[in-house]
């Protein structure tokens, strides 16, 4: 059993911030991650499909690159001794990119953690034992948290303005 879950992207990798500084190189914007409102990036100028890319290229930063929450290392810092969970809606065949990034992160912050990784779309439909099961979780998706949290109690909403009419609903945790 996974004693502890969490999310990858918004809860320990800094993804949006990566995703902005790709769109605002390349479109000549000025956003940055307090302006996002929506979850699905549609407050950028760009088709769903540029969007989807954005979120790909991401995957294939050189790890030495890749931008994480402090206060996300300080979450798994406090779960160091347990056994972590990462489920995520990462393409599965990312898994190498995604091992790698955490691992360097993990390494970076001299953190020894043994965990796995679960890729799913949904995560409630495809791990709802897990979860169901598990002492804590941490996810920042305004979509998927509501029905997480239907099922265990023991969840915290990863605060970000995208998921900002939640916050008077649910356990949040901060991770800027």
């Amino acid at each position: 059993m996974c004693e502890v879950i969490f999310d990858i992207d918004g809860v320990v990798i800094d993804i949006l911030t990566m995703i902005l500084d790709i769109y605002n190189g390349r479109y000549n914007g000025d956003y940055k991650s307090s302006q996002i409102n929506n979850w699905d990036l549609s407050d950028l100028s760009l088709e769903k499909e540029d969007i989807f890319e954005l979120f790909h290229e991401i995957y294939f930063i050189p790890e030495e690159n890749v931008q994480y929450y402090p206060m996300g290392i300080d979450l798994l810092k406090k779960y160091e001794d347990e056994d972590i969970a990462f489920i995520t809606g990462r393409d599965k065949q990312y898994n190498f990119y995604t091992k790698r990034s955490l691992d360097h992160i993990f390494e970076e912050n001299n953190l020894d953690i043994s965990y796995v990784i679960y890729n799913s779309k949904t995560k409630y439909d495809d791990f709802e034992g897990l979860y169901r099961d598990c002492l804590i979780y941490y996810e920042d998706s305004p979509k998927i948290f509501p029905m997480l949290y239907d099922i265990n109690k023991n969840g915290f909403l990863v605060a970000h303005n995208y998921n900002r009419e939640l916050w008077d609903k649910f356990p949040i945790v901060n991770v800027y």
